[in-house]
């Protein structure tokens, strides 16, 4: 299942914030919290980000760098008297955050043991999101940036023709919510 696209909340339940286009739940939530503490966790939360960043840059009147990233997940963390426990998926689907917050239960709550004898590596999976989010016009940037960037490389090439010159716009807009078993703050 992809999470690039907006996903259907699931009947009865409010999207949160910012999220909600990535099908993020207070059902959700609350069912993740539940089994992040199915273990005797004695504290759990939530932290979802979502970073898109960008970088455009100018060198002497041309471009020569330009790229994206996407940071999109949840990470889960389990405190269990002196045990803390960690999952993370960058898969927002209630399955994923659920196997997740069971992964975080588990460690905080077990003890040491011996890994595994094998390990069984998973087929690569498909991209789970694009660098475009539908709704966020943060995208529309690079048309916007780059007469930008001419423009001040134009002023910088005005004050000394001979000197080279270098312009760069980077792009860092974030988004968080974290839930835990105090409180819910988004941001």
């Amino acid at each position: 299942m992809s999470t690039g696209s907006a996903l259907p909340a699931p009947a009865g339940s409010r999207g949160i914030g910012y999220f909600e286009r990535f099908g993020v739940t207070e059902r959700m939530i609350r069912e993740a919290l539940g089994a992040a503490l199915s273990h005797g966790g004695d504290f759990a939360d939530l932290f979802y980000q979502h970073r898109v960043e960008g970088n455009l840059a100018l060198e002497d009147g041309a471009v020569n760098r330009a790229y994206r990233s996407v940071e999109l997940g949840v990470g889960v963390r389990v405190v269990r008297g002196d045990q803390t426990g960690y999952g993370y998926t960058e898969d927002l689907s209630p399955e994923a955050v659920l196997a997740a917050a069971r992964t975080a239960a588990t460690i905080a709550a077990g003890a040491a043991r011996e890994g595994p004898g094998r390990l069984q590596v998973a087929p690569r999976s498909a991209d789970r999101y694009p660098a475009k989010v539908p709704g966020d016009e943060r995208d529309a940037g690079t048309r916007l940036q780059l007469p930008l960037l001419a423009s001040v490389n134009e002023r910088l090439l005005a004050l000394d023709e001979c000197a080279p010159t270098r312009a760069t716009i980077a792009t860092r807009p974030y988004s968080a919510v974290k839930a835990s078993t105090m409180r819910l703050v988004s941001r």
